[in-house]
């Protein structure tokens, strides 16, 4: 029977209320000859909610941003002292202006390939889009239509259901449709 100082839990039966402890908090706190290193001190509840807020805080932004690689079994040491943890990586980032070791002078902007197009290359292309625009406003409504749904990257099936006919009339029609541009933009493909 269960008395009126008693409470009853899953796992260890009942307790005495009166002689009943709050877990007890811990708060990590870093070696500072050795950052691996934390020893864990006890804290108030206050302090320990205080802290933990902050300190998971902070990791999820550095985790997010991809500063903090520590391991899953090692964040129990987290104090979110980022300057000195050894997760933390920092200025991770390289200037495509600096010389790389070995050469003359030579950076990494020199060695990375200028994938940008010259400007012959995009007036061709406009012109090229343009005859094809002329083109697709000389179609009449149905072939206009069918060229909107497939630019807007629609599947047969969705654009077949859309224009209310069977599937294999609609492949024919676009198909046809399609050559005839092609034979339209002849002089340009």
């Amino acid at each position: 029977m269960q008395n009126e100082n008693t409470f009853v839990t899953e796992e260890t039966g009942e307790v005495d209320i009166d002689t009943f402890q709050e877990p007890q908090r811990f708060y990590p706190l870093r070696d500072p000859d050795d950052p691996y290193k934390s020893t864990l001190i006890p804290v108030s509840e206050e302090f320990y909610q205080t802290m933990q807020h902050a300190i998971w805080r902070t990791l999820r932004k550095m985790k997010d941003s991809g500063n903090c690689t520590c391991p899953r079994k090692q964040l129990w040491t987290c104090d979110a002292n980022c300057d000195v943890c050894p997760y933390c990586v920092k200025n991770q980032y390289v200037s495509l202006d600096a010389p790389i070791a070995g050469t003359d002078g030579l950076t990494i902007a020199d060695t990375v390939a200028d994938d940008s197009a010259d400007i012959a290359e995009a007036l061709i292309y406009i012109e090229t889009l343009q005859a094809l625009m002329d083109e697709v406003e000389k179609l009449d409504p149905d072939g206009k239509r069918i060229c909107r749904l497939v630019s807007e990257g629609k599947s047969e099936r969705a654009i077949a259901e859309i224009l209310g006919i069977p599937r294999k009339t609609y492949t024919y029609r676009r198909d046809k449709l399609f050559a005839k541009l092609r034979e339209a933009l002849n002089d340009y493909i």
